[in-house]
């Protein structure tokens, strides 16, 4: 996976090959993860203070399940979703905070 780091003012900001924003964290240190479907859609975010969601799309792009961590959860899960893990972001998160 091609992905690309910006830095400005302190923040650092990692996009995937499609142009989506993977990764995002601020000079104070709060940061929150992205995952996307092969059509755009944010299927999971997290964020540093330990909230996520996770969420499924149909085939036109129509929300169809929903769960975050506080508990609230809604729709059908079609298939269990199996979310990426995302190495290469790991390595790129590390190579931006040594910059």
């Amino acid at each position: 996976m091609k992905l690309r780091i910006e830095r400005k003012d302190n923040d650092i900001r990692i996009f995937d090959e499609k142009g989506n924003e993977i990764y995002l964290e601020y000079s104070n240190g709060f940061w929150v993860k992205s995952q996307f479907d092969k059509e755009r859609n944010k299927i999971y975010y997290e964020n540093s203070q330990g909230y996520w969601v996770k969420s499924k799309f149909n085939k036109d792009g129509n929300e169809i399940y929903y769960e975050d961590s506080t508990g609230e959860k809604w729709g059908t899960k079609a298939a269990e979703e199996k979310f990426k893990d995302y190495k290469d972001l790991d390595e790129a998160i590390k190579e931006a905070r040594e910059k």
